[in-house]
């Protein structure tokens, strides 16, 4: 049984590119209160070194494993378009997230389901998935499925 790839992505704080790489939560010891600060251990553009970059927690996402048809990650958070071709072709776009030892795309009501829905991620070929953004951009709620 192969390992799968244990990598996350974050949001950094200094200039709001993703990076991806090795999750580290830490609790300030300066401080009294329970906030964490987030890094991601990762290596930066064009360094030959591994950096600590601190990232906004809200944006950490793990990688799922899986890749959708263009070859790109699909991370927590990510906001997908799915093709269900079982029940004839159906266009769905929802958002993956982790829940009961799995990851899921859930979504709808939306443009292209009427429905509310929560299916498990793993059900869907790579082929039929594809990564259209992140949750962590509020512009995608308005997309349209493609031809």
């Amino acid at each position: 049984m192969a390992l799968r790839e244990i990598i996350f992505r974050g949001k950094r704080l200094d200039n709001g590119e993703w990076v991806e790489g090795c999750f580290v939560e830490k609790k300030d010891p300066l401080l009294e209160s329970d906030v964490r600060n987030a890094f991601i251990l990762a290596q930066g553009r064009g360094d030959s070194f591994v950096t600590w970059f601190p990232v906004d927690p809200t944006t950490v996402g793990q990688f799922t494993g899986l890749v959708d048809k263009n070859g790109k990650r699909i991370f927590e958070g990510d906001v997908c378009r799915f093709r269900e071709w079982s029940r004839g072709e159906m266009c769905w776009v929802g958002n993956i997230h982790y829940e009961n030892q799995q990851f899921v795309i859930s979504g709808g009501p939306n443009k292209e389901c009427e429905t509310p829905f929560c299916l498990q991620l793993s059900r869907f070929i790579p082929e039929n998935i594809e990564v259209i953004g992140n949750i962590h951009n509020p512009e995608l709620l308005e997309v349209t499925p493609d031809a």
